[in-house]
């Protein structure tokens, strides 16, 4: 009986890890994310560890994942650097999938232009 549960339990624990570990970034995610109550320095590794991963990700959820990370570091953290970094991302991402709303184009050139404008040290490259 002992090495049922025992073995019960250690399938659970690989399937569940996994689970964990193949986690996708998508919106949902996201906000479970930046809604924690992590630091928001645990919160910046989790995302950009999801964001690194070489992943399946509809374009249109990515793009908008790399808006309201940019939006967040702009407004919420100040750092104007890593705000026009995933705005550039967004840009090259939303410049690729043209299928994309027209309207979320524009208001990402309007954020990275209005980030270049107000930016300490911009880098307009």
């Amino acid at each position: 009986m002992k090495f049922a549960q025992l073995t019960s339990l250690l399938l659970f624990l690989f399937f569940f890890g996994n689970i964990l570990e193949a986690q996708e970034l998508n919106l949902a995610v996201y906000d479970s994310i930046m809604g924690s109550d992590a630091s928001d320095q645990e919160k910046v590794k989790k995302i950009e560890a999801l964001l690194e991963k070489d992943q399946e990700v509809i374009p249109s959820d990515l793009a908008t994942v790399y808006y309201r990370f940019s939006k967040w570091f702009w407004t919420e953290k100040k750092n104007d650097k890593k705000a026009i970094f995933y705005a550039k991302k967004e840009r090259l991402l939303r410049a690729e999938n043209l299928d994309l709303k027209v309207d979320d184009r524009k208001r990402n050139m309007y954020n990275l232009g209005f980030f270049y404008r107000k930016s300490s040290n911009p880098d307009y490259t």
